[in-house]
């Protein structure tokens, strides 16, 4: 189990993404020093030596990395870019990690587990066995902490969504909703989702020395439900005129040119789960209150 001291400063890498934008606006809002450091500035190919150099200039006590290639297509299309961002990126932090003894909390997903069979929530003692090029990207990220030793943590995530998740599918399906249009959503896709912000909270007690975890956690609501539920729920807490209906549909309905998991879904062994139905209200109070944004993005 870990736990860090108070921070001194902490650098979130990848800090302009859904994730890593709210983790470093809780940080601040805690008054913890906070660098971000986005891709476009800080390239995953940039030479171990370099990075050693950026980081060690920072100072921290504390490295968060978002960064990450997500798009399951993403991956598939371009797995040079991906193992490289979500693998190789990674172990390089882990031995900058080991040498700086400063430890980096790496997120990863569920999708290192098959996630083939129905039911299943994949618990931290479980063989990963990842059948998508993305989960093989990000399991390779995990690995650097039995190669290096390092004061290195892996937190799997679930389905993310939240406020700042406006470029991913939970939030695409929500602005269709609001804007009165009927939407079709896989009922045969299953997870355990977690709100952003709760990543971001849970991260910040991290950083601040207030929690223990494992070389390898999950961080989950621990309750399986389909996409098509999630999104149901979320739009009966949203109060507006004219909402479009969600109607469920096949996974195989949509296109995608690699097969995706179906039975996502994580359980811990190590933290307690966190509560789905508050966080699904919070972010149904927080799309009434954005909504004319929201529709005008």
């Amino acid at each position: 189990m870990s736990i860090i001291s108070i921070p001194r400063c902490a650098v979130v890498v990848g800090g302009g993404g859904a994730l890593g934008q709210e983790i470093s606006q809780q940080l601040k809002a805690e008054g913890i020093a906070t660098i971000s450091l986005e891709r476009s500035s800080l390239e995953a190919s940039l030479d171990i030596s370099e990075l050693k150099v950026v980081i060690e200039k920072l100072n921290p006590s504390a490295i968060v990395n978002c960064i990450a290639i997500t798009g399951l297509d993403k991956c598939f299309l371009d797995p040079i870019r991906a193992f490289e961002v979500n693998g190789i990126f990674a172990i390089k932090l882990a031995c900058i990690s080991k040498i700086l003894k400063v430890p980096v909390l790496q997120f990863s997903t569920d999708n290192v587990f098959s996630c083939d069979v129905k039911g299943v929530l994949y618990r931290e003692t479980d063989d990963p066995k990842p059948a998508t090029v993305y989960g093989m990207s990000k399991l390779l990220g995990e690995a650097c902490k039995i190669r290096t030793n390092a004061p290195f943590y892996v937190v799997r995530l679930p389905l993310l969504f939240g406020p700042s998740n406006r470029n991913q599918i939970i939030h695409r399906f929500i602005k269709q909703i609001i804007k009165g249009i009927d939407i079709r959503v896989s009922s045969d896709v299953f997870s355990t989702p977690v709100y952003t912000p709760d990543v971001a909270d849970f991260t910040v007690k991290w950083v601040k020395g207030k929690i223990q975890i494992g070389s390898v956690t999950h961080l989950t609501s621990g309750q399986l439900t389909t996409l098509h539920d999630l999104v149901v729920s979320i739009s009966d807490k949203i109060a507006c005129n004219g909402k479009g209906m969600v109607l469920a549909a096949s996974s195989s309905e949509f296109s995608s040119v690699e097969a995706k998991p179906l039975h996502g879904g994580l359980a811990s062994e190590l933290i307690p789960t966190i509560d789905l139905e508050s966080a699904i209200t919070r972010y149904g109070e927080w799309i009434e209150s954005n909504l004319k944004e929201i529709i005008n993005e």
